[in-house]
């Protein structure tokens, strides 16, 4: 079943009194971290997740490991569909939630589509090569299959120590790896390759992947096939070619990277913005969701704020801090994720969920700021691009 979290997490903060490190909403919980460093959990299935324990779920829980000894220290939580990563001060990655498609990254075999809830956190403690993983500074989850939920996924990592990339999960058909083979169960991590053994600065993804290297080059693949939803028009996709990372060869100099569905940004140069994708997806204006290809995008964002600094997307909506912290989202919002007020009539006799998937029916075509009384935003997080 199609579900999704469609929360935007902001962290609003004076440096001096920031209360939060990270936070990573996925569909069952919600994880964070304290201004000490410690892991904690909120929402429907957190006291599972985080310490085999049942109760009263939606109070916080403290993240827990299944030896009982105490927890590293951490500084930054990334969230996925089901599950999410941890990154401790010693760069190891801690796994937290659902280990279905081998996404715990432990070198168990796939479990197959019933849920595998792990109930403590578990480091990822080496790579496929046997050697120890650590050095992880970001890291981002994909989605083999949209339709397949959380039984296909998995993630990538990079290693600051040496802005290498790395992989684990499954990719039966979806040609993640980038090797234009697809090698199925990946239980433990394994490396990517950019052409040029190029450095990788940042990574995004979602459908598709998307990778900033420190030359200013990005690069695209992934997601089982050519499909403008899967932002994979701007590498100029055609046949196989999503099986191999493609250079979008468009864009030149790009300092910050966005996107996981319908659409992808990057942020170039002197604050200028470059997008490509679904056109409704990229606040152009229009509620025509065609395709279009790589696209100077700066001429659409608010003037006189100082560009568009961070960028960061869920399955439907896009928002942005720009140059003088204010906040700013547009995108499809048929269950209010922009943030401005517009969403579908929720009196109406069905669930929930049946408020609308179709993106059409809503859509905030142009850059609306968010709490305008504020000009001290300092990073958004957000439901992955599932």
């Amino acid at each position: 079943m199609k579900k999704l979290l469609s929360i935007i997490f902001i962290l609003i903060a004076f440096i001096s009194n920031a209360q939060y490190r990270g936070v990573a909403p996925n569909e069952y919980a919600t994880f964070y971290i304290d201004s000490t460093g410690k892991l904690w959990a909120a929402g429907g299935r957190a006291n599972l997740w985080a310490s085999n324990s049942t109760g009263r779920q939606a109070l916080p829980t403290l993240v827990k490991q299944a030896s009982g000894s105490a927890m590293p220290k951490f500084t930054k939580v990334i969230a996925g569909f089901v599950d999410a990563l941890a990154i401790d001060t010693a760069g190891y990655v801690w796994h937290l939630g659902d280990a279905g498609s081998c996404a715990a990254g432990d070198g168990t075999t796939d479990p197959g589509p019933t849920d595998d809830n792990m109930l403590y956190a578990q480091r990822i403690t080496v790579d496929s090569a046997g050697n120890t993983f650590t050095g992880i500074t970001s890291a981002a989850q994909y989605f083999l299959d949209p339709g397949a939920g959380h039984t296909k996924k998995g993630w990538f990592a990079i290693k600051g120590t040496d802005s290498t990339l790395w992989i684990w999960g499954r990719d039966d058909d979806g040609g993640f790896r980038g090797t234009g083979v697809f090698p199925g169960p990946m239980p433990r991590p394994v490396q990517v390759t950019i052409p040029g053994n190029r450095k990788v600065i940042q990574v995004v993804a979602g459908y598709f992947a998307m990778v900033l290297c420190s030359d200013g080059t990005v690069w695209t693949w992934g997601s089982g096939g050519c499909d403008e939803y899967f932002a994979m028009l701007g590498s100029g996709c055609s046949g196989n070619s999503f099986r191999f990372p493609r250079q979008v060869t468009e864009i030149s100099g790009g300092r910050y990277i966005g996107g996981g569905r319908g659409g992808a940004y990057v942020v170039c140069g002197n604050d200028s913005l470059w997008g490509w994708g679904g056109a409704a997806f990229l606040g152009t204006g229009t509620t025509n969701n065609s395709p279009i290809p790589p696209t100077y995008l700066t001429p659409y964002m608010p003037t006189s704020h100082g560009g568009v600094k961070k960028i960061v997307t869920n399955v439907n909506a896009t928002h942005a801090i720009m140059g003088d912290s204010t906040l700013w989202g547009w995108g499809g919002s048929p269950q209010g994720e922009v943030g401005n007020g517009t969403m579908l009539d929720r009196d109406r006799p069905t669930y929930p969920y049946g408020w609308g998937w179709d993106f059409s029916i809503i859509w905030v075509t142009s850059p609306a700021q968010l709490v305008p009384t504020r000009h001290d935003f300092v990073n958004t997080y957000s439901a992955n691009g599932y």
